[in-house]
């Protein structure tokens, strides 16, 4: 380590900390991340159909929105900001690289759809929709109700763009994803700054 953080900076990765834990205690996490999946079929005489496996809505509901503190820019836990304030903290080589592929794996989730091969894009009126920007909308849609008219129009055509079992697929593996980086950092964290936090 190359110095003792700062009470401000102890702080910050306290609460990061507590809230990475309270994250894992909702009764969505607290056994694990769950199963999710979605089938895409196509009958000649039916057409595209799509049904998908996923776990109870106000379970998710509740995750997600306790997630939604590691992401917004101006929110105290923010994963970047912790991050960067625990990096600084971290002198060992190995460790640094592996601080930055939890940092690499996080980016992704914000930016790509997972996919085994190839790419997904999501695409409407030649605006490409990221994870993050799908997240918002559908918290915005069926949780905030901000916005509401011009949201719901947007939702709806992504809806009929893309379906909603794939569409709740993409944000929820998105989610799950984003979720497993917060708690590997709150794992290293506690693991290597233990006394920082916890001594003057």
């Amino acid at each position: 380590m190359q110095h003792r953080l700062s009470n401000s900076s102890k702080q910050q990765v306290q609460e990061f900390v507590n809230r990475a834990n309270q994250l894992f205690t909702t009764r969505l996490l607290k056994n694990g991340i769950p199963k999710i999946s979605v089938n895409i079929k196509y009958e000649r005489d039916k057409g595209l159909s799509q049904r998908g496996q996923f776990p109870d809505e106000e379970d998710f509901r509740s995750m997600l929105l306790s997630l939604r503190l590691f992401y917004m820019q101006k929110s105290k836990v923010n994963f970047y900001r912790i991050y960067n304030i625990v990096y600084q903290q971290t002198t060992d080589k190995k460790k640094q690289n592996g601080l930055a592929s939890i940092r690499a794996a996080y980016a992704k989730a914000l930016q790509r759809y997972p996919m085994p091969r190839g790419k997904i894009t999501i695409k409407l009126r030649s605006h490409q929709y990221s994870p993050e920007e799908i997240i918002e909308l559908w918290l915005n849609v069926n949780y905030f109700h901000v916005d509401l008219d011009n949201a719901k129009k947007e939702f709806d055509a992504l809806i009929k763009l893309a379906g909603v079992p794939f569409l709740r697929f993409l944000m929820q593996d998105t989610a799950y994803r984003l979720a497993s980086c917060v708690q590997a950092l709150n794992l290293f964290i506690q693991t290597e700054l233990n006394y920082s936090l916890k001594n003057p």
